[in-house]
């Protein structure tokens, strides 16, 4: 059963596989946002219904979506499979689950984080494909690939405000602002 968060006027239903997108009043979220020219800084990923998988230095790590939620320095967008993504979601679920599996004792990538930051100002920055530790956008990036709903992309250039606009296209999804 979908957990249905009360919001005051807003209502969502949280599935696996929504993307949480958050822009926090601090320093490193600033500089992040600045960094990569977006107005979000740090990305998670609904594992269940209630828990949300996330990337953070300096690893993997579970929270409760009604915790996320009542941190009241976070500014928070939702982003929303569409149908047909929902679908190839639901029908490669299994990939989907073994990667949260193996992603549990991760590190978080703050070399790559740098890289796609560093990268706004110097074009010449190359990117790589590294499973080994990943950062936010890239971990949620990938979770997409697996499913195959995303092709054709390296999830290390992938900011979190690059997959907001993934969501953002209604062939993809839809972004609803709590």
């Amino acid at each position: 059963m979908a957990l249905n968060m009360n919001l005051g006027i807003n209502i969502m239903k949280f599935e696996k596989g929504d993307v949480v997108f958050f822009s926090n009043n601090n320093i490193i979220s600033w500089l992040i946002e600045w960094g990569t020219n977006g107005q979000t800084s740090h990305v998670g990923i609904m594992i269940t219904d209630e828990i949300m998988g996330e990337f953070v230095n300096p690893r993997y790590k579970e929270r409760n979506i009604k915790d996320v939620i009542k941190d009241k320095n976070n500014h928070i967008f939702v982003g929303k499979l569409s149908k047909t993504n929902r679908e190839i979601f639901k029908k490669n679920e299994y990939r989907f689950d073994e990667l949260i599996k193996q992603s549990k004792n991760k590190e978080y990538d703050f070399p790559q984080l740098l890289t796609i930051t560093l990268s706004q100002f110097f074009t010449f920055i190359k990117f790589k494909k590294d499973t080994k530790k990943y950062f936010c956008s890239e971990f949620a990036t990938e979770c997409f690939i697996v499913t195959n709903i995303l092709k054709d992309i390296i999830p290390s250039k992938i900011s979190p405000d690059n997959l907001l606009d993934m969501f953002k296209n209604k062939e993809f999804g839809k972004v609803f602002i709590l």
